[in-house]
């Protein structure tokens, strides 16, 4: 089968179903509205989650750590809708349509792990000051949607955003998350794991905050490079002659190879050019977790990777250093703003060491 037939079938899964499955193992079930997005958007969510491009772009989502969220999570019962969409029924009686904003599985494992999970209790953080997802407009267009948005086909009057679910559990217990990937692979060559594909919304803020991106490029935290590729693998040459292998965590990134150029948030960035990346500190070991959505290719020098959460024009770099240092942008930047982004920093730092250490562990095994 050829490259296009591939896509193709790719195209057409998204389209029904939210993801691009084996469709000698699962069925799948048509949506229950018409879709209203262009082919150009199915064509690069497929793209930015079963790449076919003949660069490798690693790519994942941004970790939201737990602030801006209410400090009791949400409990309920998971249901399967009559849509085929996952919703909790709260306990206070509200029925809520669920979007992952932290975790990332592929459909095929979301569908399977959520679905063992229906009638039982589940558990999630949610957070209040996210933006508004229920807007048709906004669902159509917006670049952050991993999987297709809900509106294509489940009720979201009332949608809930959870940087995870996972089974409910008292205070001190252990955690239980719905997503397990060894588990879903081992069911993949049984013929009783067949069944439809059920659907639940993924979204990549690509940020924790709005101005998080150029608070922490200007904070050390940034470095001009220009883009090469060695091997179909595409990596960042640094001023000071370092070299990288980049995942991205910015919006829907993938490689184009009808322009020859890498397609991230929404923009196209070329080889050869210079550009400054906004990075997150890093031991520049690669860490694998619910976050990433491709990982690195197995043929990449994975040796020292870097994560990029945005990119810059030299031009557009300048212009917005001039407007953070002016006082009226410089106010809004408050001791107690200052000391969030450090709480914050920590946090991503601590969850890196952990998911360090829970690697260093599986492989002792």
């Amino acid at each position: 089968m050829n490259i296009y037939n591939v896509k193709c079938l790719c195209l057409i899964a998204l389209f029904f179903t939210a993801g691009c499955q084996n469709p000698s193992r699962i069925v799948s079930k048509p949506a229950v509205l018409k879709p209203t997005v262009s082919n150009e958007i199915l064509n690069e969510i497929v793209q930015a989650n079963h790449p076919q491009s003949k660069i490798h772009v690693a790519n994942g989502m941004v970790r939201q750590v737990p602030m801006g969220y209410y400090r009791e999570p949400d409990v309920g019962t998971l249901r399967l809708g009559k849509d085929n969409c996952f919703y909790i029924e709260l306990d206070n009686g509200i029925k809520v349509l669920p979007v992952l904003i932290s975790e990332y599985s592929s459909p095929e494992n979301l569908s399977f792990s959520y679905t063992k999970a229906l009638g039982k209790k589940v558990m999630g953080y949610y957070r209040k000051d996210a933006i508004d997802l229920t807007s048709t407009a906004f669902n159509e267009s917006n670049i952050g949607w991993v999987t297709l948005p809900p509106h294509l086909q489940c009720d979201i009057s009332r949608v809930h955003q959870y940087r995870s679910l996972e089974l409910y559990r008292r205070k001190g217990e252990h955690e239980g998350h719905l997503t397990d990937d060894s588990e879903y692979n081992s069911q993949l060559s049984n013929p009783k794991s067949e069944g439809k594909l059920s659907y639940i919304g993924v979204y990549n803020y690509a940020h924790v905050y709005e101005d998080d991106d150029f608070y922490i490029a200007t904070h050390g935290l940034v470095s001009e490079g220009v883009f090469f590729t060695e091997k179909d693998c595409l990596y960042i040459r640094f001023k000071d002659g370092k070299i990288a292998l980049p995942i991205f965590r910015t919006q829907r990134t993938f490689w184009q190879d009808t322009k020859n150029t890498l397609r991230a948030s929404g923009r196209d960035f070329h080889l050869g050019e210079t550009y400054f990346f906004a990075m997150m500190p890093s031991t520049g070991e690669l860490f694998s977790g619910p976050q990433i959505i491709t990982p690195p290719h197995s043929s990449c020098n994975a040796k020292q990777v870097r994560y990029v959460h945005n990119i810059y024009e030299p031009a557009e770099f300048k212009k917005k250093e001039a407007e953070y240092k002016t006082e009226e942008y410089g106010a809004k930047i408050t001791a107690e703003r200052k000391e969030m982004y450090e709480a914050r920093r920590k946090a991503l730092v601590k969850e890196e060491y952990e998911a360090r250490k829970k690697a260093e562990v599986n492989r002792n095994r």
